[in-house]
């Protein structure tokens, strides 16, 4: 027969035992207390709270931080949930986590969040007006023409052409820059940068040879710059290829240049013959004069001026005139005849006082010296 106990009196504030594997039912104050219990108790033994949970240690941190915050001691570093959870509050509901993250940078106090102060931005530039014209074809084919070719718009129609028929064998663009490069050659002398047209014309002239204006414009380049090799080869050719003799003087100066005296004698001898302006044969003789006195001919050379009139008083002298009586007041005065040299540098001087050197010519001859007159005795002769 089975023992039956008497049960004993429970004392006052202790609780039964709940039977194994039934679930006892906890209040509120139950489960506030026993939370309360396992953050103060930390961990026990064997049959008590677990320790190590991630809930009682951050209860137990928050409880920390507040507590030394209502103590007056400096605060912890607010947790990144926590702080959100806290700017969430304030926000309203309806936002979305997208609204919520643009105001959290909003109103972010860190330094690189704020926004800098108004800087005054500089004055704008001035922005490019634009004109319409009316009239203009865009699909023209001026308006498509590449810039490149300005330049050979300043050569004449004609000699473009010329230029264009010599080089037919190139390409186009190859045609284009031909052209191109003739005007910058013409330009070049225009502007007295006569090495640099020389330079331009004579290589144009080795691809087109047979245009008669690109050999005239070597030639011309090559002579004021002192190539006389080159200037007799291009104004021999353009001579040929026009049967023009307006620069056989200056083809006489560059065969004297070189020194071949035949030459020079020949070319003036072509020139007669030629029937030139008197202009281009007075300056035929002045080259032929030069050669003669080059090898030491100076009384040939003068009277090859004197002979043609060339020390005649002019009363409106032209340019042919003041060379010729330049030349030969040179010449007078290298034969040492000097006081008929100054008569000439006078009357050069007198015509146009600032041509060539005329005038420190006359200072170096010094003035025309009056003769002496004879003092007349007044006393008598005694026997």
């Amino acid at each position: 027969m089975a023992d039956r106990r008497t049960p004993q009196p429970r004392p006052q504030g202790s609780k039964r035992a709940a039977p194994s594997g039934a679930k006892k039912p906890r209040s509120s104050a139950s489960r506030g207390s026993s939370e309360t219990g396992r953050a103060a108790g930390g961990s026990r033994s064997s049959g008590g709270f677990k320790s190590g949970s991630k809930s009682s240690s951050r209860s137990s941190s928050e409880r920390g931080r507040s507590s030394r915050g209502a103590e007056g001691e400096p605060r912890g570093r607010e947790s990144s949930q926590d702080r959100r959870s806290r700017q969430d509050a304030v926000m309203p509901k309806n936002w979305g986590s997208v609204a919520r993250r643009g105001a959290h940078l909003v109103r972010s106090e860190s330094p690189k969040a704020k926004n800098p102060a108004p800087v005054p931005s500089a004055p704008q530039e001035p922005q490019d007006e634009w004109i319409r014209v009316d009239g203009q074809d865009k699909s023209s084919p001026e308006a498509d023409a590449p810039k490149r070719h300005r330049a050979a718009a300043d050569v004449p129609g004609d000699v473009a052409a010329a230029i264009r028929r010599s080089a037919s064998d190139a390409t186009s663009y190859r045609r284009e820059r031909l052209v191109e490069q003739m005007g910058k050659a013409a330009e070049a002398y225009t502007r007295h940068r006569y090495e640099e047209a020389a330079r331009s014309a004579g290589r144009l002239a080795g691809e087109v040879p047979d245009v008669p204006e690109v050999r005239e414009l070597a030639g011309l380049a090559a002579y004021r710059s002192g190539r006389w090799r080159p200037g007799a080869t291009h104004l021999e050719a353009y001579r040929t290829m026009k049967g023009d003799g307006q620069y056989i003087p200056i083809e006489m100066d560059c065969q004297r240049g070189i020194g071949r005296v035949r030459s020079v004698s020949t070319l003036f001898e072509l020139l007669r013959q030629e029937s030139p302006s008197p202009d281009v044969l007075a300056e035929g003789r002045l080259v032929l004069a030069g050669s003669l006195a080059d090898r030491g001919k100076l009384g040939e050379a003068i009277e090859l001026l004197e002979s043609n009139g060339a020390s005649k008083p002019r009363r409106n002298p032209g340019e042919r005139h003041l060379r010729q009586w330049y030349v030969l007041g040179d010449l007078y005065d290298r034969s040492g005849d000097v006081p008929r040299a100054r008569i000439l540098f006078s009357m050069v001087a007198e015509s146009d006082p600032n041509a060539y050197d005329v005038t420190s010519r006359l200072k170096d001859i010094g003035p025309t010296r009056k003769p002496r007159q004879r003092k007349k005795s007044g006393g008598k002769r005694t026997a």
